[in-house]
């Protein structure tokens, strides 16, 4: 049941070509594996079973998943009967048509490369930095970026700009090349609903895209064709304000504000943080205590900064501030564009 849905997240909803509503059942050995693609994105979801004969077969997805989250029992007899697949428990029997065609799976040969770290929390977060624009093509995925040793990677949709950083260690090929692509939208999803408790996964490309493997599962993904903007220079070098702060108060205080308008006004000043909101609704004023120096005054947008917080797990964060209207840094991974007040 939980393999069918994690093989269905990439089934389109309104597909172009009715094979792309399949998901593919391959028996053979002592398992079966379940694979589903629009033909950019594509899972493989490997479960036990006891095979009594090799084959494959094709059928709707949709019906499929739901058929197997409506039925409660624990173990299923599947089978094929004629041109139908036969879903059978002691009181329930189910017949779903089958079909002939799929696209063709991807393949991958070589030693891959793996990763070990939480890929999937990381791109949880920076899914939500991701641009909507289509027009800015680079910026509608997350940035896989290898080089000296680290995989870091980026999302931003110009407002905001999050990174992740990871040691790969010496031997990794990918490392060695400086290979980076863009990774779309739709996949970063997948991957975190396929890999969602991987603590490591194993990297390989190919000539059509690259294929990430971890445990029974498999993600293969078509990468953005277009080049990612060098997002370093967007980081400043110089800052007329640095405070440090409890990040779970500021988080709270931003909850708070953002109850009278989502845009609030930061004044840093003297060892304390004033956040400042006003509206139709009303006024509020809420103080926040930090340590740091210098002064300044700007505004920002409440959500943003606090999905910025949520990026860390640091009791302690630094802020950073650049200027009025120039970038705001927390802990050198995320940067926030203030907003300019009417």
């Amino acid at each position: 049941r939980d393999a069918v849905s994690k093989a269905c997240v990439v089934t389109p909803r309104r597909p172009a070509f009715y094979a792309l509503e399949q998901v593919k059942i391959f028996c053979a050995g002592d398992g079966a594996t379940l694979y589903a693609t629009d033909l950019e994105v594509g899972v493989g979801i490997r479960v036990n079973a006891e095979v009594y004969e090799d084959g494959s077969v094709c059928v709707n997805a949709a019906s499929l998943r739901s058929i197997l989250h409506s039925i409660k029992a624990e173990k299923l007899d599947v089978y094929t009967e004629g041109y139908a697949l036969v879903l059978e428990s002691p009181h329930l029997l189910f017949k779903l048509p089958t079909y002939s065609d799929f696209p063709e799976l991807w393949q991958c040969s070589g030693q891959g490369d793996t990763i070990t770290c939480q890929l999937s929390g990381a791109l949880r977060h920076l899914s939500r930095f991701v641009s909507k624009d289509e027009t800015k093509l680079a910026l509608t995925g997350v940035l896989f970026e290898f080089k000296d040793n680290t995989l870091t990677l980026v999302a931003t949709d110009c407002y905001r700009l999050g990174r992740f950083s990871f040691p790969c260690g010496r031997d990794l090929g990918l490392c060695r090349e400086n290979r980076q692509f863009i990774l779309p939208l739709k996949a970063v999803r997948a991957f975190c609903t396929v890999f969602d408790c991987a603590s490591s996964v194993t990297l390989f490309t190919c000539s059509s895209g690259v294929i990430f493997r971890a445990d029974a599962a498999e993600l293969f993904v078509v990468p953005l064709n277009c080049v990612y903007p060098d997002y370093r220079k967007v980081f400043p070098e110089d800052f007329v304000a640095t405070v440090e702060v409890d990040r779970r108060e500021l988080i709270n205080a931003l909850r708070e504000v953002s109850c009278i308008h989502q845009i609030a006004d930061v004044v840093v000043s003297r060892g304390m943080i004033l956040l400042k909101a006003r509206s139709e609704v009303g006024a509020v004023d809420r103080r926040v205590e930090a340590k740091g120096d210098g002064e300044i005054e700007t505004s920002v947008n409440t959500r943003y900064l606090t999905e910025g917080l949520e990026m860390f797990d640091d009791e302690k964060v630094v802020l950073r501030f650049s200027g009025q209207l120039s970038p705001i840094v927390i802990q050198n991974d995320y940067l926030l564009m203030p907003v300019r007040q009417q």
